[in-house]
């Protein structure tokens, strides 16, 4: 990363940047590559993508996601995986098992966003077998599969959900204090 796009930190080489993606990356695909300049304590990498769009390995994603179909239909699923050995090496077990699952869902959260801006329909799936999905992909030991996200034009909208009033969801300060 390039001093000119963050501020540098004692122990890490880069830490934040607010800079567009460079070499033309465009798109939700460009989203997840931009994932990579987002704001961090430490730049680890700990993520891979899969991009499938091989109509059979959408079909046996979906095998594995107990045949969740709209994966097979979808132009495009995009597995997420973890390198667990790289989230190991300076975290431990806090990055094997939490801080690499905070960079998926942060690099999905901006796929989701990226593909709305350009009229495309996503659909986040973490319920699979992982072994299946690995197998499905030939992945190598070590890389976790984590998220799996079909994209594509929707078919049709999403009903509306009710949510939870923001006063139910946020603690100001400390639990019980008012």
């Amino acid at each position: 990363m390039y001093k000119s796009h963050g501020f540098v930190d004692a122990d890490c080489h880069w830490t934040c940047s607010m800079q567009s993606t460079p070499g033309g990356a465009s798109g939700p695909i460009g989203a997840t590559r931009s994932q990579r300049r987002r704001c961090y304590r430490c730049l680890l990498q700990l993520l891979r993508l899969v991009l499938v769009q091989d109509a059979a390995g959408r079909e046996r994603l979906a095998k594995a996601a107990w045949d969740q179909n709209f994966i097979a239909e979808a132009p495009v699923a995009i597995v997420f995986l973890v390198d667990l050995n790289e989230a190991s090496v300076r975290y431990g077990l806090r990055g094997r098992e939490l801080y690499s699952l905070l960079d998926v869902g942060a690099a999905i959260e901006n796929l989701i966003l990226a593909a709305l801006d350009y009229g495309l329909g996503t659909c986040w799936v973490g319920a699979f077998k992982e072994e299946e999905v690995a197998r499905a992909l030939n992945s190598p030991p070590g890389l976790r599969p984590v998220s799996i996200v079909s994209l594509g034009h929707a078919s049709k909208q999403p009903n509306e959900r009710e949510k939870k009033p923001l006063e139910q969801l946020l603690i100001r300060e400390r639990f019980g204090e008012t």
